[in-house]
């Protein structure tokens, strides 16, 4: 089974026990669209690559889907840990 079959299975089962989901891929998987978007749901799962520094875990980060138009700290597909504690 492909990841995308495995995660659209997952999706259904998580939609049909708790409600309303969404899933973001490829392009829509921007850290853009995380920062608009994680505020609306109390359930999130994320199936992404990572960088994990395991001697200072605070420069640790998710890695998003690239946004080539813009390129500053709120967009540019990393979401480090302090970022996380920082979202609204």
């Amino acid at each position: 089974m492909s990841c995308f079959r495995f995660a659209n299975k997952i999706l259904l089962n998580y939609n049909n026990k708790i409600g309303q989901t969404k899933i973001f891929r490829g392009g829509e998987a921007s850290e853009q669209n995380f920062r608009k978007h994680c505020k609306d749901y109390d359930i999130l799962h994320l199936a992404m690559h990572a960088y994990i520094n395991d001697s200072l875990p605070a420069f640790s980060r998710l890695a998003f889907a690239p946004q080539s138009e813009e390129n500053t700290l709120s967009s540019d597909g990393w979401l480090n840990t302090p970022d996380i504690y920082n979202l609204e």
